[in-house]
């Protein structure tokens, strides 16, 4: 056709060949679930016991062990980071929005994690410094990434709709496939196929 509507591809440009969908929609599905289990690791309770220690004069302190907590804390951080970058390559309108709707949420609780080490960059990723999350008020840390209602149960929950969009995305590539008599290919967006659900 010379409309400028063929019907072999989307003409705005950001069509993606049904390989490159589905081994974005893996990777975002994969993402999504690292940081689900990343978050459950955060709530396991042995996390937050303080641990007891006795030095050489005989003194007795009990204490967050903040190695153990920044390592769990980091390994968020990284799974989330990923997650980030794998739904920037997403085309699936339903991965696209919970990613935005995690992102989002994230910036709402930009100043507890600031206070505790934790910034945003302006690619929307999350950076730990070390130091001063190390320093930081461990009972500000474990209100952040323990329990129901923290930060960090709401960005597993968004991160559990990716990954439901991502599968979903993967089932309907494997299944939704048509071809033009001329054996070109159409892709129906995600968008389009929620008026049947």
């Amino acid at each position: 056709k010379q409309d400028g509507t063929t019907e072999n591809n989307k003409t705005d440009g950001t069509t993606q060949s049904v390989a490159t969908q589905k081994t974005n929609a893996t990777s975002v599905r994969d993402g999504a679930a690292a940081l689900v289990d990343s978050t459950k690791d955060l709530q396991k309770t042995s996390l937050w016991n303080k641990k007891t220690t006795t030095d050489s004069e005989g003194k007795t302190t009990s204490s967050y062990d903040t190695d153990a907590i920044y390592k769990a804390v980091s390994e968020f951080v990284s799974d989330y980071n990923s997650l980030v970058s794998g739904t920037g390559n997403s085309s699936d309108d339903a991965v696209l929005k919970s990613a935005a709707n995690m992102v989002s949420n994230t910036k709402q609780n930009e100043n507890l994690l600031k206070s505790v080490g934790i910034t945003i960059g302006s690619d929307n990723k999350l950076k730990v410094d070390e130091d001063t999350f190390k320093k930081a008020d461990m009972t500000s840390v474990k209100s952040l990434f323990k329990g129901q209602g923290s930060f960090a149960t709401s960005t597993s929950g968004k991160a559990a709709s990716i990954y439901s969009s991502a599968v979903s995305q993967i089932s309907k590539l494997n299944t939704t496939n048509t071809y033009t008599t001329d054996g070109g290919y159409n892709y129906v967006s995600a968008s389009a196929y929620d008026t049947y659900l």
